[in-house]
C-alpha cells in the first residue's frame, strides 16, 4: 500500500486543478457561455450574483478546510443554505 498513498495524496489535487483549468479554459474560449449569467427577468439580478459569491466562498472554505485536514464549520453550511433560500425566494417572487 506504500506507493498508493502518495499517488492519491498528490494525484487528487492535480486532478482537481486539471478539471478547474479545463472549465476555466472553456469559459474563456466561449465554449461555456457566460452571457446573461446575472440577467433576470427585469435586468440585472442581484440574487444571482449573491448566490454565485456565496457558492464560491463556501467552496473555497471547504477546500481550505480539506487541505488542513479539519472539518468545515457548520456556519459555512448555514451560509450556503441561507444563500440558496434567498435565491429561491427571489425566483418565487419574480413568478
Amino acid at each position: 500500500m506504500g506507493p498508493l498513498l502518495p499517488a492519491a495524496k498528490y494525484g487528487l489535487p492535480v486532478l482537481i486543478v486539471g478539471f478547474a483549468a479545463v472549465v476555466l479554459w472553456k469559459m474563456v474560449s466561449g465554449a461555456i457561455p457566460l452571457r446573461g449569467l446575472f440577467k433576470g427577468p427585469n435586468g440585472f439580478s442581484a440574487v444571482r450574483l449573491q448566490l454565485l459569491v456565496a457558492t464560491i466562498l463556501v467552496a473555497g472554505q471547504y477546500v481550505w478546510c480539506a487541505a488542513q485536514h479539519r472539518p468545515p464549520s457548520q456556519g459555512w453550511l448555514a451560509v450556503s443554505a441561507l444563500s440558496s433560500v434567498v435565491y429561491l425566494g427571489g425566483q418565487v417572487r419574480n413568478k
